[in-house]
């Protein structure tokens, strides 16, 4: 796995927006409920998930997870487009896939409460949990996942939540992450000086970088549902895969990201 790196660079994987138990998104071949059988997409998915991992330059200090690692209950669609509505095998097929990413530590950060929460249970915190993964605080009391986390790796901060607003047209979409990273600039008294910024939720990648930061947007592992097609078709294509960042020992930071080229997978076509 290691590829020349530094052995005194440190890094960090990030993966988000898993959604395990959707039909759209990834799964292992023996999913957590057993009268499901993946479909071929899903066996795609998988696939890459393996070649993902494998593709990662060093093993990580920490994997972060931001957010999303399952479905949920879905409560609008009444467990529409799930393969698991209950909530134990979610869990459970989560912690399968996140136990194959490799990292010393695991860092869980919340996502959206529709996904993650039910009448104040914070599926995400049960998880992590489960999965030993690190107990941290933001402001308050130690907890197995916050909103926000802040990471330091050979002197470089690093600024971790989930949401970031979304921009259907690719020409915006480095404008709510460059707004982001300026507001967080003023913010230094109170945040620390940041020098990655690292956010999700809208399953595309985006990076930008400005003299003395970089900050991103992560690739998901769902394909589109049918909430995203509302607002029609144009724009809800996602980037599959994780992103790794290096921070080498004199503070140079490396952005890798690892997404999938699933142009072999085209829809089906109704032939006259």
């Amino acid at each position: 796995m290691t590829k020349g790196r530094s052995k005194s660079s440190k890094s960090l994987v990030v993966f988000s927006d898993i959604h395990t138990g959707a039909k759209t998104s990834v799964c292992t071949n023996d999913p957590e409920n057993s009268d499901y059988k993946p479909n071929s997409f899903q066996k795609t998915l998988f696939e890459i998930w393996n070649d993902t991992i494998d593709e990662l330059h060093q093993k990580p200090r920490f994997k972060v997870i931001n957010g999303e690692p399952f479905d949920g209950p879905n409560k609008k669609n009444n467990g529409g487009g799930q393969w698991a509505v209950n909530m134990a095998e979610q869990l459970r097929e989560a912690e399968k896939l996140i136990r194959l990413i490799p990292g010393d530590e695991t860092i869980m950060v919340k996502g959206s409460g529709y996904h993650v929460d039910d009448m104040g249970t914070s599926y995400e915190e049960i998880l992590a949990d489960k999965i030993g993964a690190r107990k941290y605080s933001s402001w308050y009391n130690d907890s197995f996942a916050e909103d926000f986390a802040q990471i330091r790796l050979n002197g470089v901060l690093i600024n971790i939540t989930h949401h970031i607003g979304f921009a259907k047209w690719a020409a915006y979409r480095t404008t709510a992450l460059a707004r982001e990273m300026a507001a967080l600039h003023f913010m230094k008294s109170q945040l620390g000086d940041i020098g990655v910024m690292i956010r999700s939720h809208v399953h595309y990648f985006v990076h930008v970088e400005f003299t003395h930061t970089h900050g991103f947007t992560n690739p998901c592992w769902k394909y589109p549902d049918r909430h995203l097609f509302r607002g029609g078709m144009g724009g809800v294509i996602p980037d599959i895969g994780c992103t790794e960042v290096i921070i080498e020992p004199n503070g140079k930071i490396l952005i890798e990201k690892h997404i999938a080229s699933l142009d072999h997978k085209k829809p089906h076509i109704i032939e006259g």
